[in-house]
């Protein structure tokens, strides 16, 4: 099985859209085709294994990368994927995001710390929908 994307509805089949006031991205190419891009990136939705998360806004995620290792980080949301290989924290995020919607915005508030019950709130409101894909 294909490691998953994130997209937008900007046309973009490999995942990301820049605003127009970033400046020019440093991209490569990850094994699964995905334009793996330094600087502020917008995604309307987000892939992760089988299901795709539709935002109501964009989510702003911040690529950073050096010899120590590469981050994405939603400043906005408070998540963060970070690894030593770019693709390798693309993953990451994706997968702290998927993890935090299991998590915190499925579990019911009893079960859930007063802060938590604030992030699953933020987490609810962003996710316009949440789907199965094939």
């Amino acid at each position: 099985m294909s490691e998953p994307v994130a997209t937008t509805d900007r046309g973009h089949d490999y995942g990301y859209a820049h605003t127009l006031s970033s400046p020019p991205p440093q991209a490569t190419r990850a094994a699964d085709g995905t334009d793996l891009q330094q600087g502020p990136m917008r995604w309307t939705r987000l892939v992760y294994e089988n299901r795709e998360f539709v935002f109501h806004d964009e989510l702003v995620i911040d690529v950073t990368g050096s010899e120590q290792g590469w981050v994405f980080e939603s400043k906005g949301l408070g998540l963060i994927g970070f690894a030593t290989e770019q693709q390798e924290a693309l993953q990451a995020f994706r997968q702290d995001f998927a993890a935090c919607w299991d998590n915190i915005a499925l579990a019911d508030d009893s079960e859930l710390a007063k802060d938590a019950i604030a992030f699953k709130r933020s987490l609810k409101a962003f996710v316009k929908e949440c789907g199965t894909i094939e």
